[in-house]
């Protein structure tokens, strides 16, 4: 296993890795950004709308017959890794602190594959039984009628295995991470920002990108910008920078939905600054650490 040892030795792959996996985790939350203008009269032209449909296919978001296969199959795979870790949980600790078994191998799969770039696709089924059409049946499986007890049964379902995801994304997979030393290990004492990050991300798909009402996104994106910010939460700059750097890519493009109220034209071509955001969001840090040195601040909560 001396070829998983190297792998875990080599932070600049791993920098490389995150990366990607921060991008499109952004990329597929983004996806349900598709419905936070007001759905009354302020709607993305076609070139946004063809935008949204490609990040919605990067986010395994499907429809029809292939939806309840996948919403199953979530449930079991969210199902089946808690209880592994409630049976297992003394042995994934130890394992966790080694660098060239197989059990390290699968605790990396898990953060990183299953609540990683996995977590939005795993979620999105959860949300999917919310959206009723104009015939009272699921947009994402019409063979179901809304209101009735299938669908209050997806729904609360899928509530419970939100939370399980959560818990799995937001408390356990950072523990792991801090415990082997990893790039995304936290900066001082701070242990908030990971579990805030995956409950964000949970916020705008079930609520702030459905809801109609972009300002209330462009708050709560502002409000963990700042504590970001303030707290910095990772001892590696690039991965509290991409943390950063997608936050303000988020924060984009919740103005361009609220910018719909004036111009459907206006607000989809705002679009194009996206990729500028990002690369904005991305250089805060680096400024910040070059004017201001970097210093651990002890959270109060835990003086």
């Amino acid at each position: 296993m001396n070829i998983l040892k190297k792998l875990y030795n080599t932070r600049l792959l791993a920098h490389f890795l995150i990366t990607v996996e921060i991008l499109v985790e952004h990329a597929q939350v983004m996806s349900f950004l598709k419905s936070a203008p007001d759905p009354t009269d302020n709607l993305w032209n076609s070139d946004a709308v063809d935008a949204f449909d490609g990040l919605k296919k990067i986010a395994l978001r499907f429809d029809d017959d292939a939806f309840m296969g996948i919403y199953i199959t979530s449930i079991a795979i969210v199902g089946a890794t808690f209880i592994l870790y409630l049976i297992l949980a003394t042995k994934v600790h130890k394992w966790n602190k080694g660098q060239d078994t197989w059990g390290t191998l699968a605790i990396w799969f898990v953060e990183h594959i299953i609540y990683g770039i996995g977590f939005v696709p795993i979620i999105s089924q959860y949300v999917a039984p919310q959206y009723c059409n104009l015939y009272s049946e699921l947009k994402s499986y019409t063979s179901l009628d809304c209101w009735k007890t299938d669908q209050m049964a997806m729904l609360e379902f899928g509530f419970i295995f939100t939370g399980i995801a959560l818990f799995m994304a937001g408390v356990v997979a950072p523990v792991l991470k801090s415990e082997r030393n990893g790039i995304e290990k936290r900066w001082g004492n701070e242990s908030y920002f990971p579990g805030m990050y995956k409950l964000y991300v949970i916020g705008v798909a079930f609520l702030l990108a459905p809801v109609g009402v972009p300002y209330a996104g462009i708050i709560v994106t502002i409000f963990i910008i700042l504590y970001l910010f303030f707290f910095e939460c990772y001892k590696s700059l690039h991965v509290a920078s991409m943390r950063m750097s997608v936050l303000w890519g988020s924060l984009w493009v919740f103005i361009c939905a609220e910018s719909l109220k004036e111009s459907t034209s206006r607000g989809s071509d705002m679009l194009a600054g996206w990729i500028p955001f990002l690369v904005f969001g991305y250089i805060i840090m680096p400024l910040k650490a070059l004017i201001v040195k970097r210093e651990l601040k002890v959270l109060p909560i835990e003086k």
